[in-house]
């Protein structure tokens, strides 16, 4: 379930705020193409109702803020100033309400004589709200004139057009977001192992290879350990695959917990695991890979008590991943050879 973002607005004529949704964490945020185009709207707009100011308004938690302003003579509004909510600005209202306001004459109306934007001499206002698809208000679309104002139908119908361009990119950048993220997730999903959330053996071998490059070009050191759990066919055999799988789960888990967040992860294969220490040398890889033996030592993946053992190899000038690989994967076999739950480095 997604938290909305809400905020409380001074409505004119009501005693107490008005909660509303504004534009949560989770939207898009407004690209220059986009803005560029918006700030056309709103010179053009400025120009066709004979205003000093039109405006697109952003409601924030706490503040209404100037997102665009038109590029007219005598427009007293710049981007990013903003006023407090609460303040009783005319744009509080058109979103509270979440329909057009008109106020032909501030000062002669007690509701609005003494708003904020009369202090700039802003006595008329047209406005309408502007909102996402999910009906979050993003702010308003407005104008503002230094003399008295009822604005003709024409104009009302031009500010509505303006209006729907606004939310249809709004709209449009809200699809474009959800698409992305699910093609990240996609993604995600095909780089990762479905039993352990690992990454997969190709998406390892592929950060691996990347690694070496920048260890190269930087000239930093590279250590990769091969992991492998000690008689893992054994509790396949006496167990059942289901724990299998449990042991092996438990496992990725402890080390996601017990390795750094520099530490690259990897399934390489059954019960194998390839971890790649990027900047770090071997004496204290082999340090962090020991204490990652003790830890499983102690644990009790699915309720069985288990032991790895692991062989680390670092990079040389001219190691490929390919033997970078094979050399931990020979100090694994020793490992294994020399009586299991152990470390062995190349």
């Amino acid at each position: 379930m997604k938290l909305r973002t809400q905020a409380d607005v001074k409505v004119s004529g009501m005693e107490n705020p008005v909660a509303v949704d504004i534009t949560s964490m989770e939207k898009p945020k407004i690209g220059n193409e986009v803005m560029h185009g918006w700030q056309s709207v709103l010179n053009i707009l400025a120009k066709v109702a004979d205003v000093p100011a039109a405006l697109i308004m952003e409601i924030k938690d706490e503040k209404m803020e100037v997102f665009l302003s038109s590029e007219s003579d005598g427009n007293p509004y710049k981007r990013t100033e903003s006023e407090h909510l609460g303040s009783g600005l005319y744009c509080e209202t058109v979103i509270g309400w979440g329909e057009e306001l008109e106020v032909p004459d501030a000062l002669a109306d007690t509701l609005w004589k003494d708003n904020p934007d009369v202090k700039l001499n802003m006595i008329s206002y047209l406005g309408y709200p502007l909102q996402w698809e999910s009906g979050e208000f993003f702010g308003t679309i407005c104008i503002l004139d230094e003399k008295k104002r009822i604005h003709s139908e024409l104009t009302k119908q031009i500010m509505l057009e303006f209006k729907n361009i606004v939310e249809k990119d709004l709209k449009l950048l809200d699809k474009n977001a959800m698409v992305e993220k699910m093609n990240e997730e996609l993604r995600n999903i095909s780089l990762r192992d479905g039993l352990t959330g690992l990454y997969n053996h190709k998406a390892i071998h592929e950060f691996l290879f990347v690694e070496i490059q920048n260890a190269v070009r930087y000239n930093k050191s590279l250590t990769v350990a091969m992991v492998d759990i000690d008689g893992f066919k054994e509790i396949n055999d006496q167990y059942g695959h289901k724990t299998g799988d449990l042991v092996l789960s438990d496992f990725a888990e402890l080390m996601n917990s017990r390795l750094r967040d520099s530490d690259i992860i990897g399934r390489y294969g059954g019960d194998e695991f390839l971890i790649i220490f990027t900047d770090t040398r071997i004496e204290d890889a082999y340090g962090i890979i020991d204490r990652l033996r003790k830890n499983a030592e102690k644990s009790q993946g699915a309720g069985i008590g288990i032991t790895i053992s692991a062989g680390i190899a670092s990079m040389d000038e001219k190691c490929t991943a390919d033997e970078i690989v094979a050399r931990a994967d020979g100090a694994l076999y020793k490992a294994k050879q020399r009586g299991k739950n152990m470390v062995v480095d190349y």
